[in-house]
């Protein structure tokens, strides 16, 4: 599900892409008025609703079950802290790479070919970045070992983008050869 806010002239920023599994708006069964976010499915997905009176009940007689609420929101909020951090300390360069090495399996040999798990446009938006600012990224990353086709993403060495990462190093651009003008 993509969480998503939209802006008065139209612009929309995505909060999150929630997973399999996954909750989400749990705040709106303790606030009143709308929910600040709005939800849409990116894949084929089911969703439950929970009835916020039920939680509340349940509240009521297991304040246990509250700790736990407590302790998983607080989770997220670390993870919202982190992510803020490095949306706004890393490259688009950086962000694609990183975001490219967290789809390749840890089972996989050095070489990895991952799907992009969304369309092209989903995906930079929870980048925070526009649709043209991810396809430039993508083709800074060529030299580094990244090709592109379509959904499919090739990484010629798993390690070699991490080592790029790790340093805060940026591919160079591609060079003309000697016989090229």
């Amino acid at each position: 599900m993509k969480l998503y806010r939209t802006t008065a002239d139209g612009q929309e920023t995505v909060i999150h892409i929630a997973s399999a599994g996954e909750s989400f708006a749990e705040a709106a069964m303790f606030l009143e008025g709308a929910y600040p976010v709005h939800a849409e499915a990116v894949s084929i997905a089911r969703v439950q609703r929970i009835d916020g009176r039920s939680v509340h009940e349940r509240i009521g007689v297991d304040p246990g079950f509250a700790f736990a609420m407590l302790g998983a929101l607080s989770l997220r909020l670390r993870r919202l802290v982190s992510e803020i951090e490095r949306l706004k300390r890393r490259s688009a360069v950086e962000l694609v790479a990183e975001f490219l090495l967290q789809l390749c399996s840890a089972t996989e040999d050095d070489r990895a070919t991952v799907t992009l798990p969304f369309e092209k446009a989903i995906v930079a938006a929870r980048l925070g970045l526009k649709p043209e600012s991810f396809a430039r990224a993508l083709t800074r990353l060529r030299p580094a070992g990244i090709d592109v086709s379509g959904p499919d993403v090739t990484i010629a060495s798993r390690q070699a983008l991490a080592r790029m990462l790790s340093d805060g190093a940026r591919p160079e651009p591609s060079r003309p050869s000697r016989g090229d003008p």
